[in-house]
């Protein structure tokens, strides 16, 4: 263990450890895990082995989020905001932002802060936009939803969010 300054808290940090230990802090994956899916089908589907989350998909299925198919879990681009899918969402955005049909990227959009990103579908559908964005879950009921979204490779986090 390095030597950690007590009185600035180090020791509740994560640190790497030594190079001579790294191997034993290695995560293996699940029993079962599959490699995941290649871009850009990922967009769409995912292992249901590698997200048993069958509740969650049973609760969201009704919302056009995500459905049973085969050994998949098929990830429509619909949602609770995207009734018509998230593709027309986006260009309903282009619409408002610029006086080109559908065009977030004629209205200088690069970046885009996906607040309560569900299962990702947002960021999946802006990639081939080449629009960035940053997405994060909030810490509630459907949080399991973010693994949905990194086995999309989404880039996700999860994180507290308050009322205040």
């Amino acid at each position: 263990m390095p030597n950690l300054d007590l009185s600035r808290k180090e020791e509740l940090e994560r640190h790497c450890p030594p190079l001579d230990r790294r191997l034993f802090y290695l995560v293996p994956p699940p029993v079962d895990y599959k490699i995941l899916i290649r871009w850009p089908t990922s967009r769409d589907y995912v292992w249901r082995r590698n997200i048993n989350h069958t509740h969650l998909a049973e609760v969201k299925g009704g919302q056009n989020w995500v459905h049973e198919k085969d050994q998949l879990w098929w990830l429509s681009g619909g949602g609770t905001h995207f009734k018509y899918e998230a593709t027309e969402y986006i260009e309903r955005l282009g619409n408002m932002t610029t006086n080109e049909p559908g065009d977030l990227r004629a209205a200088g959009v690069y970046q885009v802060f996906d607040v309560g990103c569900g299962v990702g579908s947002f960021s999946a559908y802006l990639l081939p936009l080449n629009i960035e964005t940053l997405s994060f879950a909030p810490k509630d009921g459907h949080e399991n939803q973010i693994q949905f979204a990194l086995e999309r490779g989404i880039g996700v986090m999860i994180s507290a969010i308050a009322t205040k």
